[in-house]
């Protein structure tokens, strides 16, 4: 559930992120401009593919916030333009673009639950194989390690005011070098995870594209370390997490969350709003 602007007059944070993710998707399902290996020629497509998305939905007319957002959207394109044209000089070919988890007639199921989901690109290099592209329109550090930002974004050390013991046993990183890790985000692990059975037998990489607001925040930033062992941790802890859904444990809330439509609605204190005794019809543990 999301809360509903029913007249916007500028994109926010999913709007925004949903356009430029709109302008590569449909870059990517067209051969031809798939196939483009000439920066100019990748810039020009993107920017003809922005206008396209943003007259069709906000009209001929532009306000005046969503010009300065079309304007940022342009630019962010721009500097992808460079890398897009230096993977395909390179070797990298996309593959597909929005690709299922779970299609039809096929669907993945952990814990007895279907997983559902979208991959936002899959390029294929002929010595390396697949990689598994999400693009994300936030910023990261820049002074960080490629390996360090994508794997910060699914994991946390569990600090030293925290008792590891107070976490579900499968939200504990279960690697030999990551004991003292947490799992926070299950993105490209499940992404890994899907496509093996897709494409067995497949060299299979995994990768987060920052398009952020400056140059430096542009760029690919893959997850070498991503092995059999924290895909098998990341398994274990996805089907924790369905198992506590399915025996409705909703309680403690976390803490310390990056967006939260429905803030207001706690008076800022969930611990204190919220009788936990109701979520399951018995008292807390």
């Amino acid at each position: 559930m999301s809360e509903v602007d029913i007249a916007p007059t500028e994109m926010d944070a999913m709007s925004y992120g949903n356009l430029i993710h709109g302008v590569l998707e449909s870059f990517a399902r067209n051969a031809e401009m798939a196939a483009l290996s000439d920066v100019h020629a990748i810039r020009e497509t993107f920017h003809k593919l922005l206008d396209q998305r943003l007259h069709g939905t906000y009209g001929l007319r532009l306000t005046v916030p969503v010009m300065i957002q079309r304007e940022s959207a342009r630019q962010r394109l721009a500097w992808w333009a460079e890398i897009e044209a230096e993977q395909r000089r390179q070797g990298w070919r996309i593959e597909a673009a929005e690709t299922y988890l779970s299609p039809k007639d096929e669907p993945w199921t952990l814990g007895g639950v279907t997983i559902r989901g979208k991959i936002d690109r899959i390029e294929r290099h002929p010595q390396i194989g697949l990689r598994l592209i999400d693009f994300k329109t936030s910023s990261f550090s820049t002074s960080e390690r490629d390996e360090k930002i994508v794997r910060d974004y699914h994991t946390t050390a569990i600090r030293r005011s925290e008792d590891p013991g107070s976490f579900p046993k499968w939200a504990i990183v279960d690697a030999e070098a990551e004991k003292s890790l947490r799992w926070i985000n299950l993105q490209l692990p499940l992404y890994h995870l899907a496509m093996e059975r897709r494409y067995p037998g497949e060299t299979i990489t995994t990768a987060l594209v920052s398009l952020g607001r400056t140059e430096g925040d542009v760029g690919i930033h893959a997850w070498t370390g991503l092995d059999e062992a924290l895909l098998d941790s990341a398994r274990t802890c996805a089907e924790g997490v369905i198992a506590a859904i399915q025996a409705r444990r909703f309680w403690p809330p976390a803490e310390g969350l990056r967006y939260d439509d429905f803030e207001h609605l706690f008076f800022g204190e969930p611990l204190e709003a919220v009788d936990p005794s109701l979520l399951t019809g018995r008292e807390a543990a």
